[in-house]
């Protein structure tokens, strides 16, 4: 089998892993291999756990997709399949994280990975240690942070209206009385509640005979004549910034006029710390043990710590190889590697 086709059978289509009819372990009648069938076989999943329990994993069906359609066909095991999978993943994401760091002037060594839904932290180590980022930090809860992030994320309207005028010649007392309305109206689409306002004015600028649009926030509210000239001053170095000139004998003009509307949320629940303390200087004991193969380790440990993650007081540092269990993400922690427990109940992983 190419590299091409086993690529193809892990991309993310309309059958990948949380689709249907999604990975053969579902039994959702999936059939094609994914990288949710290889971590079962690797042994970083719990099949009685996986979503908090409600979709049981059935290991079999898993070892059958992988034997059938990769391992069978390149004469390898079922272990060294699913080591290629996750391979092959890694490598997806490593070039993802590239394409937002070094094709843009950054150094990964210089970060930390930050490691958040189902499967984001069953894999971070081996994206970190791939592209030299010393520290994984796996946020609380981190299978939910996307709808946490949605539910605790701010209210806001928008509201815009199109003028064409020179800002020179546009009368304040008008921008200031259009502002009101327009404020008015995106409180009228926020739905009632308690939390503070925070409201933003923008006039949205060119030069004339141009369409190259800056947006310049109001400096201040209401406006007054003399505010023009921080304005233009505004616009002149945030079109040089974008577009490395400034155009010549041309005067600033306001296209739009922009107000933005903000209910904000009480974020605080997410930073609030959890009251775990450590009852004794002894390491917490593992819920289980289980089987499981990490990349060049060269074979099977028979017998890798399984860690309750409700059970990890504040404080405490564990060194891998092991995983961490929780309702909707477990995170692997690999051979050498240094697992603590924040004093927020996030775990920070030293990659060696």
């Amino acid at each position: 089998m190419t590299m091409a086709r086993l690529a193809r059978l892990l991309s993310a289509s309309s059958e990948s892993a949380g689709a249907e009819p999604g990975p053969a372990c579902y039994g959702w009648g999936g059939t094609d291999p994914t990288v949710a069938d290889a971590d079962l076989i690797l042994g970083y999943l719990n099949p009685d756990r996986f979503c908090d329990g409600r979709v049981p994993l059935d290991v079999s069906r898993a070892r059958h997709a992988i034997e059938d359609q990769i391992a069978r066909p390149r004469n390898v095991s079922a272990e060294d399949a699913a080591l290629g999978i996750l391979q092959v993943c890694v490598t997806n994401m490593v070039g993802a994280v590239r394409n937002i760091t070094m094709e843009r002037g950054y150094d990964p060594r210089d970060f930390s990975l930050v490691a958040f839904g189902g499967a984001g932290p069953v894999h971070a180590i081996f994206v970190a240690a791939e592209l030299g980022i010393p520290e994984v930090l796996v946020l609380r809860e981190p299978g939910l942070l996307s709808a946490k992030g949605m539910l605790l994320t701010n209210y806001r309207a928008d509201v815009f209206r199109t003028i064409v005028e020179s800002l020179a010649d546009a009368e304040c007392e008008r921008l200031n009385a259009l502002f009101l309305q327009m404020e008015s109206e995106a409180l009228a689409q926020l739905p009632s509640g308690a939390g503070e306002i925070r409201t933003r004015r923008l006039l949205e600028l060119c030069y004339e005979g141009q369409q190259n649009v800056v947006p310049v926030e109001a400096p201040h509210f209401p406006l007054q004549v003399e505010h023009k000239a921080a304005i233009a001053a505004a616009l002149d170095e945030k079109f040089k910034a974008i577009y490395g000139f400034l155009p010549q004998n041309r005067r600033a003009q306001i296209l739009h006029v922009r107000v933005f509307v903000e209910r904000l949320q009480d974020t605080k629940r997410l930073l609030e710390r959890r009251e775990h303390a450590i009852g004794s200087d002894a390491a917490p004991a593992p819920n289980t043990y289980r089987k499981m193969l990490f990349p060049n380790d060269g074979a099977v440990r028979p017998a890798v710590p399984v860690y309750d993650r409700d059970r990890l007081p504040c404080g405490t540092t564990l060194i891998g190889p092991l995983v961490i269990e929780e309702s909707y993400s477990n995170t692997v922690v690999g051979p050498g590697h240094t697992a603590c427990i924040d004093t927020h109940g996030n775990i920070l992983i030293s990659i060696r």
